[in-house]
Parts: structure tokens; sequence; C-alpha cells
């Protein structure tokens, strides 16, 4: 498993690759295109994004990739 749990604040540490440009934890899937790995946790557990909406990180930590600290949200 790529995630090791933080007990103090309950975050989910994405150890796998991280982006050098945003921060964010990221990984190759399995048809070949690169995906943020709070992005695919929220997909995986919690459903669909809606439309133009990001999934935003209630703990403001980019490495994050616990569901319940996410939400649909806009980048600005």
């Amino acid at each position: 498993m790529f995630v090791q749990p933080e007990p103090n604040s309950g975050c989910l540490l994405w150890l796998g690759g991280i982006d050098e440009e945003t921060g964010y934890g990221k990984f190759v899937n399995y048809d070949g295109k690169t995906i943020s790995a709070h992005r695919f946790s929220y997909l995986t557990f919690v459903g669909p994004l809606p439309d133009g909406m990001c999934a935003c990180h209630k703990c403001d930590t980019r490495i994050c990739a616990n569901w319940d600290h996410l939400f649909p949200g806009t980048r600005f």
C-alpha cells in the first residue's frame, strides 16, 4: 500500500510519487494516465465528482489521500 496513517490528523499520507510542481501525490493508473492520489481516492471511495469540480482537502495536506478529508470544490 502506498499510504501511511498519520495518527494525530487522521490523514493517509501518500508515499508514492509526488508532482514536483504542485506537491500533490500522483501515480500512473491502469490505462497509462497520470492521476492525483487524492482524486483517485475520492473517485474510488466516495464516487464521481460533479462536472468541473476538484477533490479538495479539508486538512490542507496535499499528500493526504483520506477520502474522509476530501470534498468537491473549485481551485479558487
